[in-house]
């Protein structure tokens, strides 16, 4: 239900009112009514009494009692409905009409009464009974005057009675008490009215003074509880609360006195406002002038809230909510103030930020520290995945072979460790970013199978890709992170299947006109996944079991890392599975959408050998200069560069290697970023600024075990034109090369 408005409820009293002042004035017209029926009744008993006198010597006694029966009947029944309305258990509308009801019964008996009396008299008789009810009549009519309905009540049965009954008698004197009877009624109605209507008014008068009275009276009894309700709240509250006029204190509570050291509100309201603040407050304002700002504001919009630093009697002083209020009912313009002392608040409040700060400072530093250790381990990593690549490139026996394989799956599995802690972290932090760019959804799962097809291979699994079910093949969003979630299940599903297969399923359908439906399905005959564990599978460092972690090795980040990326793209993963009878894993989520294309099925069985990267191909030529601290990382550089067909020199950090570019020129710098005595960032800045002065420029590709986006994002500001990072294999290096030399690179 909708609330009233305002000026709703002002008319709906004023109706309310209304109708009192109409119900007060019902009872007052009926009161005087009733009022009125005692001189009626006294004229009604009078006329009895006279008529009785006047039959009783012209009429038989039969007839009497009966007229004095129906007379006295009459007077009774106007009697008792007048006591009961004295009583006050007459409602004024039923009175009202038992009034109106009585004056026609009374009209009724006195017209049987003419009707009875009159043929058996004489014709003189006739006339003097005539004048007497005349007389009777109009005084009737009179006192019945402020009642137009009782009037014609009376008056229409003994009026039409009297009147037919002297027409009748045919005499000139008869006709003449008639036409006197109308006169006289109509002269006596509109004297009683006036005279009733004068009454009225003065009732009417009474009745407003009576209701103003009762009015103020009310309103006076509403003030002294509304003043001692805001006296009690006054005096009670825990907030400090003071009445300023013209700067000084009128009033104070009792808590104003506790909180700022005062003994009473009369020492209190001794004191200038002044007194109350430091000389300044907490932002070097004065307080004079930050005080008259505050009130100039209060002022003019009848109400302020701001904080504020109170002094104590004592020196102390202690921050404070102050909430201004113009009290416009004054005659001068006085400011009602509440003080709440807030340094529980502001304790609360301090603590809370020292707390959030403590939280920021650890996530940085273990956001730092993982930077570091993977910076570190990266470092070494690379040189351990590259040199075990190179030598893999060798002549070796085949129990050789196998060792080198051994060091590069083991560095593998190192490095995926890596990049599953970084990516968590960066999850866990909310510093996850989505890309959105445009890539071509069925190659990009025939990759993923092309990538892990070697070690379904060896395992003796046989990997199926398929992408019937592609609709729409252009697609927007993060292919990176796709490639990820999709490597994860896969890499899983091969890791658990010992035997039988694993089945990629891509498929995509429209959704409105620029999205597009996505379900990602990763399908194995492996040992399958046990119901009670498979609502935890999806949390960090959670796998089904420790017989798994022992068995199969991992951390249990995946599938975490895979749900937060699937939410992350607003999609949801699940899992069907059961022991024995294998898992499958299921995405769905949306994608922007660029063109309907339709991809076909394709197949992978693992196309790429673990020396695929160790080709040589076309070779490159020109001058490089690797600038790297790493005694290590500088020999597998030098040795895959030359491998390319370049020239290499080495600078084992960026001092060096800025000396070394003023020297001679190069076509290329390789720049390690965190070195001794000068870092790859001002090195890089250095050489541009050498370049600037020889009109050249030759590109620069950072080569760095930094490897996140803010990494990346710093070289690119600093003017390096590429980023190649740790651990790199022969042919990333290569195509890294290649492409900032502006020469292809083609596999022999």
């Amino acid at each position: 239900m909708d609330p009233m408005r305002p000026h709703e409820i002002q008319s709906l009293d004023r109706d309310r009112a209304s109708d009192r002042a109409a119900s007060s004035l019902l009872r007052y017209r009926v009161k005087m009514l009733y009022r009125a029926f005692r001189v009626e009744g006294s004229g009604h008993l009078m006329a009895a009494g006279v008529g009785a006198i006047l039959l009783s010597r012209w009429q038989d006694s039969t007839s009497l009692q009966t007229t004095l029966i129906a007379w006295t009947a009459v007077l009774a029944a106007r009697t008792g409905l007048w006591a009961v309305y004295e009583a006050g258990k007459l409602d004024p509308v039923l009175g009202l009409r038992a009034f109106v009801a009585g004056s026609l019964l009374q009209g009724v008996v006195w017209a049987a009464a003419v009707g009875l009396l009159f043929e058996p008299l004489a014709m003189g008789h006739q006339l003097v009974l005539a004048c007497l009810l005349v007389a009777h009549s109009s005084g009737v009519v009179a006192a019945l005057a402020p009642s137009l309905a009782a009037t014609a009540a009376y008056l229409i049965p003994v009026g039409i009675t009297l009147v037919t009954q002297l027409w009748t008698l045919g005499t000139f004197e008869a006709r003449l008490i008639a036409g006197f009877f109308a006169g006289l009624t109509l002269v006596a109605l509109m004297l009683g009215r006036q005279i009733r209507a004068g009454a009225m008014d003065n009732v009417h008068l009474r009745f407003l003074a009576e209701e103003r009275e009762q009015q103020l009276e009310q309103s006076h009894r509403r003030l002294e509880r509304e003043e001692e309700r805001y006296r009690r709240l006054f005096e009670s509250s825990e907030d400090a609360m003071w009445v300023m006029r013209a700067n000084r204190f009128v009033m104070a509570n009792d808590a104003a006195c506790r909180i700022l050291g005062y003994a009473d509100s009369e020492s209190f309201a001794e004191i200038h406002p002044g007194d109350i603040s430091p000389p300044t407050q907490p932002d070097g304002v004065s307080s004079f002038e930050k005080a008259n700002a505050m009130m100039d504001e209060a002022y003019r919009r009848g109400y302020h809230r701001f904080e504020w630093t109170h002094l104590r009697r004592d020196g102390t002083v202690f921050p404070a909510e102050v909430t201004l209020t113009v009290l416009a009912t004054a005659p001068e313009p006085e400011l009602f103030a509440v003080v709440r002392d807030i340094t529980s608040r502001k304790l609360v409040e301090d603590e809370l930020r020292r707390a959030r700060v403590q939280a920021e400072e650890a996530n940085r530093a273990k956001s730092e520290f993982l930077a570091t250790m993977s910076h570190e381990i990266r470092t070494p990593m690379n040189a351990v995945l590259g040199m075990s690549e190179l030598l893999r490139s060798t002549d070796l026996d085949e129990e050789q072979a196998e060792f080198a394989a051994t060091i590069a799956s083991s560095g593998d599995a190192l490095l995926s460790l890596i990049n599953d802690i970084l990516d968590f972290s960066k999850i866990e932090a909310g510093r996850l970013e989505l890309e959105n760019e445009e890539f071509d959804l069925a190659a990009l799962a025939a990759d993923v199978g092309r990538l892990l097809g070697a070690t379904a291979e060896n395992k003796g699994i046989d990997l199926r890709v398929e992408t019937s079910g592609i609709e729409v093949g252009q697609v927007v969003g993060d292919p990176t992170r796709v490639r990820q979630m999709l490597v994860n299940l896969l890499g899983n599903a091969i890791k658990f299947t010992a035997e039988g297969y694993v089945t990629l399923r891509a498929s995509s359908r429209p959704s409105g006109d620029d999205r597009a439906q996505i379900r990602l399905e990763v399908e194995d005959s492996g040992i399958g996944i046990p119901l009670e564990a498979q609502s935890s599978l999806f949390d960090p460092f959670v796998q089904a079991g420790t017989s798994t972690t022992r068995n199969y090795g991992g951390t249990g980040l995946g599938l975490a890392i895979t749900r937060s990326l699937t939410e992350a793209m607003g999609g949801s993963i699940s899992v069907r599975s059961a022991p024995g009878e294998g898992s499958t894993f299921t995405i769905e989520c949306e994608l922007g959408r660029i063109a309907s294309t339709a991809g076909g099925r394709r197949d992978s069985r693992g196309a790429s050998g673990p020396n695929e990267g160790s080709k040589v191909g076309t070779k490159l030529s020109g001058r490089v200069l690797v600038i790297e601290d790493a005694l290590p990382n500088q020999k597998l550089a030098e040795k895959m560069l030359e491998l390319m067909g370049l020239e290499v020199e080495i600078a084992e950090n960026g001092k060096v290697g800025v000396e070394m570019y003023e020297a001679q020129d190069y076509d290329l710098v390789l720049m390690d970023l965190q070195m001794p005595v000068m870092d790859g960032y001002e090195a890089t800045c250095r050489i541009r600024e050498v370049q600037a002065r020889r009109s050249t420029r030759c590109p620069i590709c950072a080569v760095t075990a930094n490897v996140t986006p803010e990494d990346q994002a710093k070289c690119r500001a600093v003017g390096m034109d590429g980023f190649l990072g740790k651990p790199y294999n022969f042919s990333q290096l290569r195509d890294q090369v290649g492409s900032l030399l502006g020469q292809s690179v083609q596999m022999s």
